[in-house]
């Protein structure tokens, strides 16, 4: 069963401050699902993306630990951004995921402010935390949890040397969102076969 219409891509990205405007993205990962959640292709900047400002938030800077002089080497966002629109395809091609659609898309908004060009994606999106969230919910679990707390819960493996690296983080999101789908289409399989049991049982022989 397709739960899509249409392809989705997972993006992540890691930042140098929290505001777009101030700072800058500086790694990009994704990747690019069919209907069925099967992944189809990754993309990943492999080296990482030289600031717009040399500005670096220290919160933001030790929580994923990419070096400053590593990112005055690399290359600039124009460059990798125009690889990441060609590997996306047509615009409308696919679904725009993240997992906090509220930061990531913003923040890359305002990355092609500053280079002074129009957004070439669409403006809707699709939200992995709400859906993990409200999913988690039903199991008695709080909603602010993060990442790796949801796929402790859900059993979800992952490379602890990758968490809060661009790559590392698409790849717990994916496998994230297949799990929760799969323990809610055991859940729909359960109540399907209730009430087909219900409706095949014979009330009659209680009957007088």
């Amino acid at each position: 069963m397709n739960i899509f219409e249409k392809p989705i891509i997972v993006l992540d990205i890691e930042t140098t401050g929290l505001n777009g405007m101030m700072y800058s993205v500086c790694e990009l990962a994704a990747m690019k699902l069919d209907e069925k959640l099967n992944k189809v292709d990754q993309f990943h900047t492999e080296k990482y993306i030289k600031p717009f400002e040399e500005k670096y938030l220290k919160e933001a800077m030790e929580t994923h630990g990419i070096n400053k002089e590593i990112l005055d080497k690399a290359p600039g966002f124009e460059s990798i951004i125009n690889d990441f629109i060609e590997w996306c395809g047509p615009k409308g091609e696919s679904e725009l995921s993240s997992w906090g659609i509220s930061f990531d898309f913003p923040f890359m908004q305002c990355q092609f402010y500053k280079m002074h060009k129009r957004w070439p994606f669409d403006y809707r999106y699709f939200d992995l935390r709400t859906v993990v969230k409200y999913e988690a919910a039903w199991k008695g679990y709080k909603s602010k949890l993060s990442l790796r707390d949801y796929c402790d819960i859900y059993k979800v493996e992952y490379d602890l040397k990758q968490y809060h690296t661009a790559i590392g983080d698409v790849e717990m999101e994916v496998n994230l969102f297949k799990k929760v789908k799969e323990e809610r289409d055991k859940l729909y399989e359960q109540l399907y076969s209730l009430q087909q049991q219900l409706r095949d049982h014979d009330y009659h022989k209680y009957m007088d």
